[in-house]
């Protein structure tokens, strides 16, 4: 039997690169705290208008269908939806630390 590899997320677990993983780990965060956002302020899909797209796209946000949006797309939608989106850029620490 052989040692199981830990990771930080599943995005580490499953995407090629570590900066396909973050890029993956942002859009997460921002897809999660979107539909939050819209499930929390009762946003009828009729009303998806105040983010600006059609309701089959709301639909597809709240489905999380994660691929079917961009970084850049997200990010748009939640300054519609009213929020603020800061990303926070720190040294990485060595490995074992």
């Amino acid at each position: 039997m052989t040692e199981q590899e830990s990771y930080a997320s599943v995005w580490d677990a499953i995407c090629d690169s570590p900066g396909e993983a973050t890029v993956m780990r942002l859009k997460s965060e921002l897809l999660m705290t979107l539909q939050l956002h819209v499930k929390n302020c009762l946003v009828k899909q009729e009303e998806a208008a105040f983010l600006g797209i059609t309701r089959p796209r709301l639909a597809e946000l709240l489905q999380g269908k994660i691929d079917l949006f961009t970084f850049e797309q997200l990010a748009h939608l939640a300054v519609a939806a009213g929020l603020d989106v800061e990303i926070q850029i720190k040294p990485r620490l060595p490995e074992g630390h």
